[in-house]
């Protein structure tokens, strides 16, 4: 029996990073609950939504949130030899991208770290002849190399996805999402973003960006190739109608900078916070439903 035990958590130390065996080993002593090699946090069982609480995962977000049960949601699965080239649907392009953002909002919301923009500079894409402006922007990531992104290109997996979100006049939305493989190499234009990570470890910890973050660095080469269709937001209260532009090209994150994400925290400074590193929060891809996607040329 003793045997067993040792080459269980031999395997279980292999397969997490340092942050979370130390977790692992703080659980064994305290008595903290390791279901299936993963330790629970409590806090996210106490959160409206979660993305690996017991009754608050996505599995469960339709019961408070209705829409999440709809039949446009996103993500999806995009099998790329079922997607239709649209004779009309011209490459993207991002009016006032180069301009470096100097003034912006960066936060941790216990779901993600999020950027707001709040220089005054109106950067822009056009979709469907309609002008929608950048809002927001956040990420999503994983445990492994493989998981994190939240669209999947034919069943494969990525570390991370960036979500560029616009709103146009009436109301409405479009989302870029960029996804992203890992590399030994940093991002470039991601390292404006890694500084303030440590100053919003925890969740509702909130900065000011204080070094230029050039956009255009973290999209691929532009004007931008894509696949589109409608879909939702990601999040609860997963918000219908929304018009998703997905990268086809995939950008390089340093197994670094993917780290400093890892190491953020999805509660509070003053809760328990073992087992509560904010990682996976992805939503696993939703049935299409008959809806079709297209390529721009």
């Amino acid at each position: 029996m003793l045997d067993l035990k040792n080459h269980f958590l031999k395997n279980l130390f292999r397969s997490m990073n340092a942050c979370h065996i130390f977790e692992v080993l703080l659980a064994l002593l305290t008595g903290a609950t390791l279901t299936g090699g993963v330790i629970r946090c409590k806090g996210e069982d106490k959160e409206p939504w979660s993305y690996n609480g017991r009754r608050n995962a996505p599995r469960a977000w339709g019961k408070t949130y209705p829409e999440c049960n709809n039949r446009m949601q996103s993500p999806i699965n995009i099998q790329l030899a079922d997607v239709q080239k649209h004779p009309y649907l011209k490459h993207l392009e991002f009016k006032n991208y180069d301009e470096s953002v100097r003034s912006a909002q960066v936060l941790n919301n216990g779901h993600s770290a999020r950027i707001t923009p709040n220089d005054g500079v109106v950067r822009t894409i056009s979709v469907n002849n309609d002008t929608y402006s950048l809002i927001q922007l956040h990420f999503h990531w994983g445990s492994r190399y493989n998981v994190g992104a939240e669209h999947l290109f034919n069943s494969k997996g990525y570390a991370m996805e960036a979500h560029f979100v616009h709103g146009n006049r009436h109301g409405h939305y479009a989302v870029v999402g960029v996804l992203y493989k890992e590399s030994f190499f940093n991002n470039a234009g991601f390292n404006a973003i890694s500084k303030e990570l440590p100053q919003i470890k925890f969740k509702n910890e909130t900065t000011q960006l204080r070094s230029p973050l050039n956009l255009t660095k973290l999209l691929p080469r532009l004007p931008l190739r894509f696949y589109r269709y409608n879909g939702s937001f990601t999040t609860p209260p997963c918000t219908e109608e929304v018009i998703w532009s997905v990268a086809r090209d995939v950008v390089r994150i340093g197994s670094k900078q993917l780290e400093e994400l890892r190491s953020l925290f999805l509660v509070t400074r003053n809760e328990d916070r073992t087992g509560c590193h904010l990682v996976d929060n992805y939503r696993p891809v939703q049935p299409l439903n008959g809806r079709k996607v297209t390529a721009s040329t």
